[in-house]
């Protein structure tokens, strides 16, 4: 089962192309909120709301990846500091490119920045992605500190023995269920919404997000252990089963945080199991554009609100707003977005993976495996 899963790692074309349909929900909803702000009457309708359904996507998918490719690690220092480095590298080069690109708006348009925390920042835990009461300066990047978070749990899950680390993550994951309902967070995903006695990093800890990995880590010990066939049409049902929930809890009258997390989570985690299953038996379930977008997601993720600021901001500018110059907004903005994110790809995402890789071999002593990214 193991050798089976290891020569099938790089190619799940259906796990890769749920990552295109995760980041293109969250580049709807942002079209929505976005656009909102320099149209007066948006076009777009209320249910791309359902797109913040995409980051519970993400985070099951990156539960789902870690523990996948980390089945035969060697329980040692060495494979978890390479894991670690790895991760790091995944992570921080393109962040770090853009948050350079924004210093200087920092410094010349402070207004431009983090306006519904008026307008505050705070440099060093932005460009570190340490937890923060604030948005950090990307405010898409909140996200990148609970999977940062994540990827130092499982570091640390590594070490144990490989019949200890599925309860090692149980244990973890009631740890998080305790200090959930210790420490109750006052809104969900932004880390903003503490009630002020608690610290940031309290409620990184304890927030309910993390239940979504754990799903992720689940579907994947399941789909090591039990494979059943499925058709292409279960993975597109299991698309609108996913559809259905997100309406329900972004469009509706919203739910608590933890029904919210168990909710969206498990039907991600359906989704992702059926979707993982159908690659298994070579079924594709998705146009091959979803698995090139899936590829740039995250370029297109990191990159997406600026491209939709800044030309929301020319299309203001222009006094355009009627119904035919939204369209073209939005073609526009989509238009940017793909091509910024196969540029960012191509020239800092690529390298930046191959850059760790190389660290990651050369702190195991060349015995590195390459498998998901």
């Amino acid at each position: 089962m193991h050798a089976q899963r290891e020569r099938r790692n790089n190619n799940l074309a259906n796990l890769q192309s749920l990552r295109g349909v995760a980041v293109l929900m969250v580049v709807c909803l942002h079209l929505l909120g976005y656009g909102g702000k320099y149209f007066p009457h948006i076009i777009l309708p209320s249910w791309f709301l359902a797109g913040g359904a995409g980051v519970d996507l993400f985070f099951v998918i990156s539960g789902f990846i870690i523990t996948w490719i980390t089945f035969d690690l060697d329980s040692s220092w060495r494979t978890a500091l390479s894991f670690a480095v790895r991760r790091a590298m995944r992570i921080y080069p393109l962040y770090w490119a853009l948050f350079l690109v924004l210093l200087p708006v920092v410094a010349a348009r402070p207004e431009w920045i983090n306006a519904a925390s008026g307008h505050n920042v705070d440099l060093l835990a932005s460009f570190l992605l340490l937890p923060q009461l604030i948005p950090p300066i990307l405010p898409v990047a909140w996200t990148l500190t609970h999977e940062l978070y994540f990827y130092l749990i499982y570091a640390c899950l590594i070490l144990l023995p490989h019949h200890l680390r599925s309860w090692g993550l149980v244990a973890w994951l009631a740890a998080v269920a305790t200090a959930y309902f210790l420490q109750p967070l006052t809104s969900w995903f932004y880390i903003t919404g503490s009630s002020g006695s608690e610290s940031a990093s309290q409620i990184v800890i304890s927030h309910p997000a993390t239940f979504e990995f754990g799903i992720g880590c689940l579907v994947a010990y399941l789909v090591g252990k039990w494979q059943f066939q499925i058709p292409r049409i279960a993975v597109l049902a299991a698309v609108g089963i996913l559809g259905g929930a997100a309406c329900l809890v972004y469009v509706g009258s919203g739910v608590a945080p933890l029904v919210h997390a168990l909710l969206l989570g498990s039907a991600a985690g359906i989704l992702v199991w059926f979707a993982v299953a159908a690659d298994l038996r070579g079924e594709r379930a998705f146009p091959s554009w979803f698995r090139w977008l899936g590829d740039i997601s995250y370029s297109v993720y990191l990159l997406h609100v600026l491209v939709i600021s800044a030309v929301g901001r020319l299309f203001h500018a222009l006094v355009a707003t009627g119904p035919l110059w939204q369209l073209a907004f939005v073609a526009a903005a989509l238009c940017l977005i793909g091509g910024l994110g196969s540029l960012s790809f191509s020239h800092i995402e690529k390298r930046a993976i191959s850059a760790g890789r190389v660290f990651g071999s050369y702190i195991e002593g060349g015995r590195a495996k390459v498998g998901l990214t």
